[in-house]
Parts: structure tokens; C-alpha cells; sequence
């Protein structure tokens, strides 16, 4: 897998599950694959969901040992509204312990606004057992012409939200420095992380491919 990411020309989207994802981290830790990736010019993003509801809780705890296991400010957190709004006490996650104490490494975050599951809801549905990008869908016949406008919506709306994470590329003589490594690579239980995918980049990033998984991933 780490080879084809550095012959590949373009972005590169591991979408994992959580038990998969376990011990690919603890690989990538190990062997120090981000300082790797980064001196072929590919910088690795990690895009973990919080759910809001009753996996809030799991979710925020995955996050917080993610964050802590990476070396690097390359966490994107999607906050997914489907099962309730994710806030506490009346604060939003920005002002949550794990988001203040963990500022130094995420990126930033993208909402994936509740909205009416029997209109919005049913067209991401049938997009993502498709398996279809946003821009797929838009141009497919299968989709009715205000199910497209209602994905356009959906597709901006994250469009928006991307544009303003910097997702640059490290250029090719960049060095990432990681702590520790005259020791032990640290280990990552990431139990209750949810649906979590890493992305690395090359190039610009295309937002419709990063929108389409970051979405799967928090279904």
C-alpha cells in the first residue's frame, strides 16, 4: 500500500474501519511512515468522525488517543449531526477538553448537518451504495433533477468547509520531525474510534473524492 501512495501521481484515500484501522496506525507509527511519505513529498491527513448521540462519548475518546498518537497538526474531525448535535453542556466541540487540549493537532473540522432523512437522507443513501462522488451522482440519470439539487447543496455546503482546512502538500526537501524516536514508536489503542480513513495527498486536494469518503466514513 505505502508503495503504490508514492508511485501514485494524485491523492491517495484509505477509507478503514475501526478495526482495521487499528493496527494500520499502529503500523504507520512503528515505522514512521508519515517522516516517509513526507520526504517523497505525500503528507498523510487523518479524518476521524465524532458522532453526536449516544456514541459521542466512544467517539470523542478515539479522537482524543488518535490526536495523541499522531506527530503532526494532520487531523480532520467530521462532526456528524445524524444521531443528535454534537455539543455538551451547551458548548460546541471547539470548546470541548479533547478540542482545546489537542488544538496543536487538528486541522480542522467539517459538519455534517442533520437534515430530513426521507429527502437528503435517501439520496446520500443511494449515492453512497453506489459508491458515487458527488460529481458522479450529479451527472447520473438515476438521480431525480431536485434529488441533484439537493446533493449540490449537501456538496457545497462541505465544499465550503474544506476550502478553508489548509490541506498543503509538503514539498520535497520538508522534513516532519516526530518526537521520540530514539524509542519505542507509541502504540495506539484507538478502540473507540469510529469509522476513521487517511488521506494522502500529493497534489491539491480534490474535494469532491475527499467529501464522498468523509462522508462514507461517518455513516
Amino acid at each position: 500500500m505505502v508503495e503504490k501512495i508514492c508511485q501514485f501521481d494524485g491523492i491517495c484515500i484509505v477509507d478503514t474501519g475501526a478495526t482495521t484501522f487499528v493496527p494500520l496506525w499502529n503500523y504507520i507509527l512503528e515505522n514512521e511512515i508519515l517522516c516517509f511519505l513526507a520526504a517523497r513529498s505525500r503528507r498523510v491527513f487523518v479524518h476521524s468522525v465524532v458522532a453526536g448521540g449516544q456514541a459521542m462519548s466512544d467517539t470523542l475518546n478515539g479522537l482524543e488517543r488518535l490526536a495523541e498518537t499522531t506527530t503532526e497538526k494532520n487531523v480532520i474531525v467530521w462532526l456528524n449531526e445524524f444521531f443528535g448535535e454534537v455539543s455538551k453542556d451547551g458548548k460546541p466541540f471547539e470548546q470541548f477538553r479533547v478540542a482545546e487540549e489537542q488544538a496543536h493537532k487538528l486541522l480542522g473540522t467539517v459538519v455534517i448537518r442533520e437534515r430530513n432523512p426521507n429527502t437528503y437522507g435517501d439520496d446520500m443513501r443511494l449515492m453512497l451504495a453506489r459508491r458515487l462522488t458527488f460529481q458522479e451522482a450529479i451527472q447520473l440519470g438515476e438521480f431525480s433533477l431536485v434529488s441533484k439539487q439537493r446533493l449540490e447543496i449537501i456538496q457545497r455546503e462541505l465544499f465550503e468547509q474544506l476550502d478553508r482546512i489548509e490541506m498543503e502538500c509538503v514539498s520535497a526537501g520538508d522534513r516532519v520531525h516526530q518526537d521520540g524516536r530514539s524509542g519505542d514508536a507509541p502504540k495506539a489503542d484507538l478502540s473507540g474510534c469510529g469509522h476513521t480513513s487517511a488521506q494522502a495527498c500529493g497534489s491539491t486536494a480534490r474535494r469532491d473524492q475527499v467529501a464522498a469518503h468523509g462522508i462514507r466514513a461517518s455513516c
